[in-house]
């Protein structure tokens, strides 16, 4: 080796560099292994163009593909030591699930691979699993998923039927979960709860469910409901039958176990209390969501007056509240600002949420309705909840109305995303986030174990925009425009990273309170919007199974849909037409239809654009790179473009059906077997459940 006299550096002969690889490649196959899984995805695959040995290596390690496979389709390997391996584990949530894409890929890959996140809280008796799978094994069954999924080539498929208008359902773990009662009128609630297991690819005829299929009826009407199986929780919340009442108890809500429906073991407190109105209320509505120890709350409380609204008097109110669901502790409470429409959530982290609301907290504008949107734009803001260690307050239970409450700590706004500038005279009829469940944070705890789960810090999300242009307004044709609704695809993955970038803004400004820089961040449409989302015109107008509540006022009646379980991971399920054509009224009944998935998964657009695939009679994918552009007409002040890729897949079934959900396992397509009364929504349905 000889030293250059100008640069003095070192340069390397070819024999020498060959001398070197064989002296690497002659390391023992153990070492080069746990040297592939300390290289990020891209250096790994450098690293196989050197030599035939490394090669070899790679394609030899099951640990090595089946890491892999992980890395490429967003899920987390469960151990089948959890306990072991938790134990050894010493990163932090944040390290793990949330990190920059340079963290993740530069971090181990074996932690990544093999450890489940953190756990804070103690585990509810594990049944044993009935069988150990290897890394082979489970990257079998990984692998064969996913190449299903690219298709939407279910493996099997199995019908079960269901009966009543199911106001309150979910779908996790493969557990369907709904109130299937026949209800007289819409002013009447579900007092039973029905458990339904679900066939899957594994136990397509459910010789092994994970609950047993049965009806729990409850000794109160139930306003919504939601689950946690990994936990064995279901979170249950207690209709108010006269919410205008003041001597009527708070909103109650009940922690139960699956698997008995009594009070759940690991909860200090079996009954948490939602905090009172501060005034009269004609009609409430609840959102819950569960992750990890963390229980998010949303009361919505109306009244008729929305009419009038900005004429003084009471107001509608939109509050928050977060627990701890286990010591039962108040962690954050927040009163969200007046408008004309509801709020909706969804949890990003065990400390963070993101929330539909508006920008405009004026207490009083005495002319302008508070749903016109050049006025009260829609934003959508991420709120974090992490505990100051500096100032530890105790909040005092029951919990008091907002204005009387002084020691309960406030979500701290961190981010706020605009959207696109909407037009004059344009009322916003709704700007509702799905509430899909997160993902579960821990070991399966009910029935058999998985053998790898989502990665909670990875998916898309999906908002939904509904704009109704005032009276008067009208195209240059003389035809009055229609209301238009849209659906906005972000992905979870940029939402985590704006909410772990404001939390180190908050952390650094509660370390130095003298630190001048502003803690909330407000990013534009055109910084974040034009490529980090896709905003489509909504794909079904109609969904039959949607969390609904019918609210009449002076002038008209509005019904608020919450559209759940469309979404898992990256993925988003609907239903199109067989046949072209205008879409029929849902009062028509059930079409011939065919399934439709937007996979907004980064892998999955690459992976299809290397791939030379033809169109057949039975499926057909593209991958849609360029913008979607949304003409300004009378809705938006600027044609709207937006870009995020996704692959469009179509599976052509044929199938009669109103509605549909899917997880991370299924797709279950619902179909109505009778109408009552001309409506196609409170009978009987056929539920077809394709394996995946």
């Amino acid at each position: 080796m000889s030293l250059d006299p100008v640069t003095e550096e070192p340069s390397i002969s070819p024999s020498s560099t060959m001398h070197s690889i064989a002296s690497f490649c002659s390391l023992p196959p153990e070492i080069l292994e746990q040297i592939f899984f300390a290289l990020t995805t891209n250096d790994r695959l450098k690293l196989l163009l050197a030599c035939s040995t490394l090669r070899d290596i790679w394609k030899g390690s099951a640990p090595l593909q089946y890491d892999f496979t992980l890395r490429n389709t967003a899920y987390l390997d469960i151990p089948n030591h959890p306990s072991q391996a938790s134990s050894a584990s010493s990163s932090s949530f944040q390290s793990l699930t949330v990190a920059s894409e340079t963290t993740v890929e530069r971090r181990s890959s074996r932690d990544s691979a093999f450890v489940p996140p953190p756990l804070t809280y103690q585990h509810v008796a594990e049944p044993p699993r009935p069988q150990m799978l290897s890394p082979l094994e489970k990257n079998k069954l990984l692998t064969e998923r996913e190449k299903r999924w690219e298709t939407l080539d279910a493996e099997c498929s199995r019908t079960l039927k269901t009966s009543g208008i199911a106001p309150c359902y979910e779908l996790q773990e493969g557990i369907f979960l709904l109130c299937d009662e026949d209800l007289k009128s819409v002013t009447q609630k579900p007092t039973s709860i029905r458990l339904i297991p679900l066939p899957s690819v594994l136990d397509p005829d459910l010789a092994n469910p994970p609950v047993p299929a049965e009806s729990h009826k409850l000794p109160f009407p139930i306003a919504d409901l939601t689950m946690d199986p990994t936990q064995d929780l279901i979170v249950v919340g207690e209709h108010r039958s006269n919410p205008s009442d003041p001597t009527h108890i708070p909103h109650r809500l009940h922690l139960l176990t699956l698997s008995t429906f009594e009070c759940h073991p690991l909860a200090a407190l079996g009954k948490l209390h939602f905090p009172p109105s501060t005034s009269e209320v004609v009609k409430t509505r609840q959102l819950l969501q569960v992750m990890g120890d963390v229980l998010l709350v949303q009361v919505s409380r109306f009244a008729a007056h929305w009419a009038f609204a900005g004429l003084g008097g009471i107001r509608n109110e939109d509050e928050i509240v977060a627990w701890n669901w286990k010591t039962g502790r108040v962690l954050a409470r927040l009163l969200l600002p007046d408008k004309g429409w509801f709020s909706s959530f969804a949890l990003l982290t065990p400390t963070t949420f993101v929330i539909t609301t508006t920008s405009n907290v004026s207490p009083a504008m005495p002319t302008v309705p508070r749903n016109i949107a050049a006025v009260f734009p829609p934003v959508i803001h991420i709120y974090s909840f992490a505990s100051d260690p500096d100032h530890d307050i105790t909040p005092v239970q029951p919990l008091e109305a907002d204005i009387l409450d002084d020691t309960t700590a406030r979500p701290v706004l961190v981010v706020q995303l605009e959207l696109p500038h909407i037009a004059c005279n344009v009322n916003i009829d709704g700007f509702d986030l799905r509430p899909d469940p997160a993902f579960p944070w821990s070991e399966a705890s009910v029935g058999p174990q998985k053998p790898f789960t989502q990665d909670p810090g990875k998916g898309v999300l999906v908002f939904e925009l509904h704009l109704d242009p005032e009276e008067g307004v009208q195209l240059p044709n003389g035809i009055r425009p229609q209301t238009k609704a849209y659906e906005l695809f972000v992905l979870r993955d940029t939402l985590v990273t704006f909410a772990r970038e404001g939390e180190e803004r908050l952390a650094l400004f509660r370390r130095q309170a003298s630190w001048r820089a502003e803690v909330e961040r407000t990013i534009q449409w055109s910084a974040w919007g034009e490529k980090g989302s896709r905003m489509l015109d909504i794909s079904m107008p109609q969904r039959i199974w949607v969390r609904f509540l019918v609210i009449l006022t002076v002038l008209r009646a509005l019904t608020l849909a919450h559209q759940v379980c469309s979404c898992s991971g990256y993925r988003f399920i609907s239903l199109i037409s067989s046949s072209p054509g205008p879409p029929r009224s849902g009062h028509d009944g059930p079409t011939r239809c065919d399934l439709r998935l937007l996979d907004f998964s980064p892998t999955s657009v690459r992976r299809e654009l290397s791939k030379a695939r033809d169109d057949d009679d039975e499926c057909s994918v593209s991958v849609k790179t360029g913008p979607t552009i949304l003409p300004a007409e009378s809705i938006w002040t600027d044609d709207v473009r937006s870009e995020l890729p996704f692959c469009d897949i179509v599976r052509r079934k044929g199938i009669h059906a109103t509605g549909v959900m899917m997880d991370d396992q299924r797709v279950m397509v619902i179909c109505p077997l009778g109408s009552t009364n001309g409506e196609w929504s409170g009978t009987r349905q056929e539920v077809t459940v394709f394996c995946m």
